[in-house]
């Protein structure tokens, strides 16, 4: 496992707040973000 692991999770959770703004005002620009944020800890 890389040592930066831990940090892309904790990056990736606070993004969450950002993330529920970002869907108020373009929906499809937030799911983007969900599924870019996702594959980066993959």
């Amino acid at each position: 496992m890389l040592n930066i692991y831990p940090v892309v999770l904790e990056f990736i959770g606070s993004l969450r707040p950002l993330l529920s703004q970002i869907e108020r005002r373009d929906r499809d620009l937030g799911r983007q973000l969900r599924r870019a944020s996702s594959t980066v800890a993959v």
